[in-house]
């Protein structure tokens, strides 16, 4: 299975790349697509959404977001789940301080193309101590993996009927 996934990756990273390259965002001095969460883990299971990040130094011209909206609609013309956003690196720093999972999409993120300047900045403020302090960081995930308990799990009485009525038809739950 992990091959598969990996393929999966490298085969979507060919195809945004030769995407990339058609809507001439290569001649764009400071634009980079960046794949982020699991796809930037090169994690992409069979249903998983793809997600991107077109990322820029400063803001974009006319131009280039009337051929950003074309490709995200190529992509979703071709049928593939994206999740998607285009930001420059001022808005990530800021969106990524006020939301976790923004902020831990941008530690898992990865240069497809284009400028590697504008993505090294990025990885630079992402991994600063001015972003997510790792205590700062570690106490809402730690929170948040907490409130699943097997406690929480686990039906409050140990035999729990099932909504089917065969015959003997019972769940055991065992503490």
């Amino acid at each position: 299975m992990t091959d598969l996934v990996y393929e999966r990756s490298d085969y979507m990273d060919a195809l945004l790349t030769r995407l990339w390259h058609h809507f001439a965002f290569s001649h764009h001095p400071n634009l980079a697509l960046i794949a982020v969460g699991g796809y930037g883990r090169r994690e992409l299971h069979p249903l998983s959404d793809i997600d991107l990040l077109i990322l820029s130094e400063s803001g974009i011209d006319t131009d280039y977001q009337a051929r950003i909206s074309e490709f995200f609609t190529l992509l979703w013309d071709l049928k593939l789940e994206v999740g998607h956003s285009v930001r420059t690196l001022a808005e990530c720093f800021d969106v990524g301080l006020d939301d976790l999972t923004v902020a831990t999409n941008l530690q898992e993120a990865r240069l497809l193309c284009g400028n590697e300047r504008t993505f090294n900045e990025l990885k630079s403020r992402v991994h600063s101590e001015q972003f997510w302090p790792s205590e700062k960081f570690l106490r809402p995930k730690s929170k948040s993996r907490k409130s699943v308990t097997p406690a929480t799990m686990i039906p409050p009485t140990i035999w729990s009927l099932t909504s089917n009525p065969a015959p003997a038809a019972c769940v055991i739950s065992i503490p």
